[in-house]
Parts: C-alpha cells; sequence; structure tokens
C-alpha cells in the first residue's frame, strides 16, 4: 500500500461517527472529584436509550446485584462511579461501530471472542490485586476494535486481509503487515484516542500485540499491566476456541505476560478452567450490545 492510500486510509478513521455528547459528558464528569452521583445521573439520564442499555448491563447476572436497580443513581452506589462509566463508554463504542455491512469474519465470533477476553482480563487483573478490575475488563472488551473499524472503512482491505490469514496459516496481525496495512491495534488505538477513551482501553487496545519491555516503556507505570492481562485473555480464549478473531492460527500464550503478571501456571488454568461459566453469567453483554 503507497502512502497516499494509507494517509486515505486513516483518514477514514478520523471520519467514523463521534461518541455521544453525554458520553463525553459523563466522562469529563467522572474525573471532577466534586462530581457527585445525582449530576452523573441526571447527565446520563438525557439519553434514555444509553441509560436503559446501561442498566440492562447493570441488572445482569455479571455483576449479580441483590434485588436489581431501576435508576442509575443506584447503580452507581453499588458499583462506583468508573464501572458505570466504563459501561457507558462500552455501549457508547459498540452503537459508533454498529450497522457494519456484511464482512469477511463473522462480527457475532469476534464479539464474543472480546467478551472472553474481558472476563479473562478482569480475573486476572483481582488475581494480581489491581485496584480497579473492572476497567481491565472494558479494556478487553474493546480491544479489537480496529478491526471492526478496519470493516466499516475498507471491506475490500478486510476481506483480503482474513483470505490470506486463513489461506497462509498466519495471524490476523501479520496478514495486515503482508499487505502493507495499518495494524488493527494502531487503528484501534487511533480511534480509542480520537474518543478520548479511558487510558486503560486506549493502552489495551494500541499494545496487546506489542508486549517487549521496551514496547511497555513507553506506557505510564500503572497502565504497563492493562496489555498483559488482555493479551492473556487473548491467548487463553484462542486456545480455548472462543469465538474468533479473524484467524485461525493457534496461539501460545506469551511467557513474559504469565512472568510479569507473577503467576503460576495452576492459577492461569484455573482462570481458563473457569470461563465457560463465567461466559454463560455475562453472554447478556452480547445480547445487549449486538
Amino acid at each position: 500500500m503507497g502512502k497516499l492510500e494509507l494517509d486515505l486510509l486513516l483518514a477514514r478513521v478520523d471520519h467514523l461517527p463521534t461518541l455521544p455528547t453525554v458520553a463525553l459528558s459523563v466522562g469529563r464528569l467522572v474525573e471532577d472529584p466534586a462530581s457527585d452521583s445525582r449530576v452523573i445521573a441526571d447527565t446520563l439520564k438525557a439519553d434514555q436509550a444509553l441509560t436503559a442499555r446501561v442498566l440492562a448491563l447493570v441488572n445482569s447476572a455479571h455483576y449479580a446485584i441483590p434485588g436489581g436497580v431501576a435508576d442509575v443513581r443506584r447503580a452507581i452506589s453499588y458499583l462506583g462511579f468508573n464501572t458505570v462509566y466504563q459501561l457507558v463508554i462500552t455501549v457508547s463504542v459498540f452503537d459508533a461501530l454498529a450497522e457494519v455491512p456484511g464482512t469477511a469474519f463473522d462480527l457475532k465470533a469476534l464479539w464474543r471472542h472480546s467478551l472472553g477476553v474481558a472476563i479473562v482480563a478482569e480475573g486476572a487483573a483481582r488475581q494480581i490485586g489491581h485496584p480497579s478490575p473492572e476497567d481491565l475488563f472494558s479494556a478487553g472488551l474493546l480491544h479489537d476494535i480496529g478491526k471492526v473499524a478496519l470493516a466499516k472503512i475498507a471491506q475490500d482491505k478486510l476481506s483480503e486481509v482474513v483470505r490470506t490469514a486463513i489461506e497462509s496459516g498466519i495471524s490476523f496481525r501479520e496478514s495486515e503487515l503482508t499487505h502493507g496495512l495499518p495494524c488493527h491495534d494502531q487503528l484501534g488505538r487511533r480511534l480509542a484516542e480520537r474518543w478520548r477513551l479511558p487510558g486503560t482501553v486506549v493502552a489495551g487496545i494500541g499494545h496487546h500485540h506489542r508486549l517487549t519491555d521496551a514496547a511497555l516503556a513507553v506506557l505510564p507505570p500503572s497502565l504497563r499491566v492493562v496489555p498483559d492481562v488482555v493479551a492473556l485473555g487473548d491467548g487463553i480464549c484462542r486456545q480455548a476456541e472462543i469465538g474468533s478473531g479473524g484467524d485461525a492460527t493457534a496461539y501460545e500464550i506469551d511467557q513474559r505476560v504469565i512472568e510479569r503478571l507473577n503467576l503460576s501456571q495452576a492459577t492461569v488454568q484455573t482462570i481458563a478452567d473457569e470461563l465457560p461459566r463465567a461466559l454463560e453469567r455475562s453472554k447478556v453483554f452480547l445480547e445487549v450490545l449486538s
């Protein structure tokens, strides 16, 4: 791909729909220490459709709130500002990337894979005592949005990438490189930064394939764990054939990831063994978001 064609492709990413004003406003309020649940709830209620879908996720078996909740303020009291904001962002991103015409790979399978990655990322974060494991759930769920972005802006290129990946037995990312395309992690990071997504989500999207110590060193120390837990989830889900990432390659979990997370093989196996049950509890995410 020539430079001009590459520039045009990246420009198409910049012209994808923006996130709703309400989602951006909630983000600013969450970052403001003076904000309270009433202000955030009132802001979110300005978009009734968004509010309804967020509450559907809040009331899912994934969170298991006793008796459920009927309003955003109660949801915030149970889950906290940040978790509710992560759900607002997740719903908004799925909406912005919706209505993709017939693609070269199964988007439902991609989102199922992403949900599995999210569950593993959150579980691993809890194992290592991360202060906000729910943030890692969002990072895992959205880690492959660059693939969906490619589906929206360049169907022909996506078809070439998938065909080469499957016929040559290489990964989706290796196929992108073969075709001289920007990789999905690069496209996804560009989109996430444009949408002003949280730093944890940007790190998970942009670095889940860039796992050398040197690559991670560009991230703030607090974010360096994010690509590792997302990559762990990616590896476990590929080995368990949870959904599809657009290729059919076998995948070995990067041992550097396990070492940096200081997880034993037994713990990794336990996380993998619990994944099918966790997916069943969290399947409402796919129902609400698709």
